[in-house]
């Protein structure tokens, strides 16, 4: 039968089983870091939603809110001429014509474009670029395009490799926006 020291308390005797095996406690720590880091990039991260940040009744008022009034899909149209700069009259007017086509879609709120309204601040600095901006009401379901099957479907129709204009960091998404009508104005020709 083994003697069990009770003079020493559990803390003094791992201590001293620690100082004997420097390198099982040493391999013991690194097995638990990676066991830890797999661990947790299996489980998923619970994000928090803006709502989630309020408490109480401001909580309640911004988790209604979120769920019951869905934001709309803010768009993006570049304009860019090679030759042209946005003060060209024929920029001026393919711009207008977008911006008028746009303005024309009862889906299409908070329209802003180069000399529309009391827009500003769309235009870049070498001038050889407009910006329209808008929202569409609808929902929009966003899907990732990491194989660019969607890009080169885009690519092949307007002749353009868009595996060139990616840069390293970009992600490459499909926004797909129901219900809609959405009228194109073909500028190229």
């Amino acid at each position: 039968m083994s003697s069990i020291d009770t003079s020493r308390g559990i803390a003094a005797r791992l201590g001293s089983w620690s100082a004997r095996h420097k390198k099982s406690v040493l391999a013991g720590w690194f097995v638990f870091v990676a066991l830890a880091m797999m661990v947790s990039s299996v489980v998923p991260a619970n994000t928090l939603t803006k709502a989630d940040q309020f408490t109480g009744e401001s909580g309640r008022a911004e988790k209604t809110l979120e769920s019951s009034f869905p934001k709309p899909a803010t768009e993006l149209v570049l304009v860019h001429s090679g030759t042209l700069t946005a003060d060209a009259p024929a920029f001026k007017r393919g711009v207008k014509q977008l911006t008028a086509s746009f303005a024309g879609l009862s889906q299409v709120e908070h329209l802003r474009a180069p000399g529309y309204r009391s827009s500003t601040g769309l235009v870049s600095k070498d001038r050889h670029t407009a910006m329209i901006q808008f929202e569409i009401r609808g929902d929009a379901e966003v899907v990732p395009d990491d194989d660019y099957a969607f890009a080169d479907e885009v690519g092949a129709k307007y002749k353009a490799d868009l595996r060139a204009m990616d840069g390293d960091q970009h992600s490459r998404v499909i926004v797909t926006v129901r219900p809609t009508r959405v009228n194109a104005v073909d500028m190229s020709s």
